[in-house]
């Protein structure tokens, strides 16, 4: 173990797949590793039946765009404990990618390491400043349209990377949604503000996110579509 981590700017060499993902696109890089050796990756997509993220084991590249995007809300991990035990007990050359916050990848990896499972994951978190309730976005959803939506941007690239736009589509229209509440922590959850998983050092093996700051520390490396923070721990 280092000190520190080992600290990387990175970004996917397809400049669609940066435009499509919240930074650099090293969440669809990492996962296509995987779906392309058979491996399954456990990570949180956004269910339109109930306007949550929920996590879902998924093994085709298809299944894994629809994860694409950050969420900005909690996600529930439904029965991913127990699916990924089944997964990875049933051959010992059994690998999976989970993807998570730092309090979801903390939970996962002590499940994993109390059913002797942690050598065939590799774990990765995500930068996170706190979410929300989900009954919140639930509410503010259902008073901007009724609750039904076909689709949610927290980081639309359209004005790009750096100035994200937020925004729902129903029926073919788009709504753009109040950032404050999902940019500016006006309703984060109070333990929120405590997280003990923020740390520079961290017991996952990769975290990911924007690295902001780029232009200036890096300038041949900045790209106006994102590039991602990678730490290895």
């Amino acid at each position: 173990m280092h000190e520190y981590p080992i600290v990387y700017a990175a970004k996917s060499q397809d400049p669609e797949i940066v435009k499509k993902s919240s930074s650099g696109g090293m969440f669809t890089v990492l996962s296509d590793w995987f779906i392309e050796r058979g491996y399954p990756v456990a990570c949180s997509v956004f269910n339109y039946e109930t306007n949550r993220p929920e996590f879902r084991m998924l093994s085709e590249a298809g299944q894994r765009d629809q994860a694409r995007g950050s969420k900005y809300t909690q996600s529930t991990m439904q029965t991913i404990f127990r699916e990924a035990e089944t997964y990875l007990k049933q051959s010992e050359e059994n690998r999976l990618l989970f993807v998570g916050t730092g309090c979801q990848a903390a939970a996962f990896m002590a499940y994993m390491e109390q059913k002797h499972l942690r050598e065939q994951v590799t774990a990765v978190d995500l930068i996170c400043h706190g979410v929300p309730s989900p009954r919140l976005l639930q509410d503010y959803l259902k008073h901007l349209t009724g609750g039904r939506i076909d689709r949610i941007e927290y980081k639309d690239k359209r004005k790009g990377w750096e100035h994200p736009t937020a925004l729902i589509e129903k029926d073919g229209k788009e709504i753009l949604l109040n950032r404050k509440f999902f940019y500016h922590a006006a309703a984060i959850r109070p333990s929120c503000n405590q997280c003990p998983y923020t740390s520079v050092n961290r017991r996952t093996d990769l975290t990911i996110g924007d690295f902001w700051g780029i232009a200036e520390k890096i300038p041949e490396l900045y790209d106006p579509d994102g590039v991602s923070l990678v730490l290895i721990h």
